[in-house]
């Protein structure tokens, strides 16, 4: 009948719109195989991020501070974690020469797995179990895990075993705010791997570890506690804020620039589009600026003396930074392999079943 026939359209409709979530949900987790396939994702991002923070903006220009304090971290949990290995050691660094030697010796490579270096030194050591081998590693600075992992970079210094925990509580707190910061973004995974990635990339763990040894060795217990935790707590939020821009070379500026060609998307690299510069100005511009604000917002069209009135806000001048940093980085991000093969290669199964439903 006419009814049935109207039911099962609208049943399908349901459906494909529950597709088209799953879909985008699925596709927040792969990462395309060739680079002109991830400049394309991320061009999707980059639009999508874009367009949405306008409208939130033009809504409710809080959003901007609001997404802002989603990704900001407070001193005072940096300040637990310094005091748990500055006073307490509760992690100490590693015998890296020990641990090295120990390698060479018994013939472990990088490419070996766990199980591959664990055998081999069982073998080396003529015994038959881990447990074997833990209680005769018992009294040393390092563990057999600390032997068989397949970590590489490991914690020479104070420094480093302090940063170590703190960018893994960064990390932590900043995956936690995926679900906050989705009520105002999307693509929220994206951007937030993106942080890691550029924090990966610009070498930014090596920066903080280097000033951390230097506040170590500057203030007494009490004091080094508080200004470590400060420290770090305000370069990573100002890492959050201009999103690594003062760590970018300009290497990193000119395949910025590549990428976003081949895009097809303007970006501002000037330094006024990437430089947070304080620009002083009377209190009374920027209340008129303020007072024409409300009457440019409510003009059909802006031209260009409309724009320089909003551009004296510092609300909307330090959002339009923003918005353009935080596209500059995810292009920066882009290209950079973070997906485990064997599960990528799962969800882009997955995705290939998806799109063959209710086409």
């Amino acid at each position: 009948t006419h009814l049935s026939e109207l039911r099962v359209l609208m049943y399908l409709e349901e459906l494909r719109t529950i597709k088209k979530e799953i879909q985008d949900t699925l596709n927040g987790y792969y990462e395309p195989d060739s680079d002109e396939d991830k400049l394309k994702r991320t061009q999707l991002v980059m639009n999508r991020v874009r367009a949405r923070m306008l409208l939130n903006m033009a809504s409710d220009p809080q959003v901007f501070g609001k997404i802002l304090d989603c990704l900001m971290i407070s001193p005072r949990e940096i300040r637990k974690i310094a005091k748990d290995i500055i006073v307490l050691k509760k992690d100490i660094p590693k015998d890296i020469p020990g641990i090295n030697l120990i390698r060479f010796t018994v013939g472990i490579t990088p490419d070996d797995s766990k199980e591959v270096r664990l055998q081999k030194l069982l073998a080396y050591n003529a015994m038959s179990t881990k447990e074997e081998l833990d209680e005769e590693y018992a009294d040393k600075d390092y563990s057999v895990d600390d032997i068989i992992s397949g970590e590489e970079e490991f914690c020479a210094t104070v420094s480093d075993v302090l940063t170590k925990h703190i960018i893994e509580f960064w990390i932590d707190y900043l995956n936690s705010s995926i679900s906050a910061l989705g009520k105002y973004l999307p693509f929220t995974e994206e951007i937030v791997l993106m942080y890691q990635t550029l924090l990966q990339k610009l070498g930014v763990k090596k920066r903080i570890s280097e000033n951390i040894a230097r506040y170590d060795k500057m203030f007494e217990t009490k004091e080094r506690l508080n200004a470590i935790a400060d420290y770090a707590s305000l370069e990573l939020n100002n890492f959050i804020s201009t999103v690594g821009r003062r760590y970018m070379s300009e290497e990193n500026l000119k395949e910025i620039s590549e990428k976003a060609l081949r895009c097809n998307v303007n970006l501002d690299l000037t330094a006024q589009g990437i430089e947070a510069t304080r620009k002083k100005q009377p209190v009374v511009d920027a209340l008129n600026a303020l007072d024409e604000s409300f009457d440019i917002m409510r003009k059909p069209g802006f031209n260009e003396s409309d724009m320089q009135t909003l551009r004296r806000l510092p609300l909307w001048d330090n959002f339009q930074r923003w918005q353009n940093l935080l596209l500059i980085g995810l292009l920066l991000a882009s290209g950079v392999s973070t997906k485990d093969p064997a599960e990528n290669q799962a969800v882009k199964e997955l995705i290939e079943k998806i799109n063959l439903l209710y086409s």
